[in-house]
């Protein structure tokens, strides 16, 4: 189980609306979401990385095992290599989410407009979130405390409002 503090922009005319927003943004990164069916197709340091755990480079075995790497419906060889077939959203990012205040230093408050996020992380960087939702459901991530990358994005909207969430995986 893993939680990622996220921040989803929107509307401000969404104001009323706010939760239902929300999940539409956020709608398409739903991991228990069935898709057309795609082809995945392990790159060369995962298919190492299996022949290196199974000890084996038999691709027909490999395939008995693809499942448990990539959670995909029906695995295979051909003139390609190794293949799996998955519905599984290859964007699935969460399974819940909430709104929920997330910074620890602030009250019940889990909606701002971008200028009062922007100073709350001028003021403590280390409440930037992993995550960044643009209101037309553009995902954003990126490792470090660093807020640089999450004020560039707030600044393209400065009407919107930030929308606290967790979401869980």
């Amino acid at each position: 189980m893993a939680h990622m503090s996220t921040i989803v922009i929107v509307s401000a005319l969404a104001c009323g609306e706010i939760e239902a927003e929300v999940s539409r943004i956020l709608a398409p990164y739903y991991a228990n979401m069935s898709v057309a069916p795609y082809i995945i197709r392990p790159n060369n340091q995962e298919l190492q990385d299996m022949t290196r755990f199974y000890q084996t480079d038999n691709l027909e075995v490999l395939a008995q095992h693809l499942d448990e790497w990539f959670n995909c419906d029906e695995a295979g060889v051909d003139e390609e290599g190794l293949y799996g077939i998955s519905t599984n959203n290859p964007q699935g990012w969460w399974d819940s989410w909430v709104i929920e205040n997330w910074i620890d230093s602030l009250e019940d408050k889990s909606v701002f407009s971008i200028g009062e996020f922007i100073e709350l992380i001028d003021e403590d960087p280390e409440i930037s979130p992993m995550v960044v939702v643009e209101p037309d459901g553009k995902w954003h991530d990126q490792e470090g405390v660093d807020p640089t990358w999450q004020k560039e994005i707030l600044s393209n909207y400065p009407d919107y409002l930030v929308v606290l969430c967790d979401l869980h995986i």
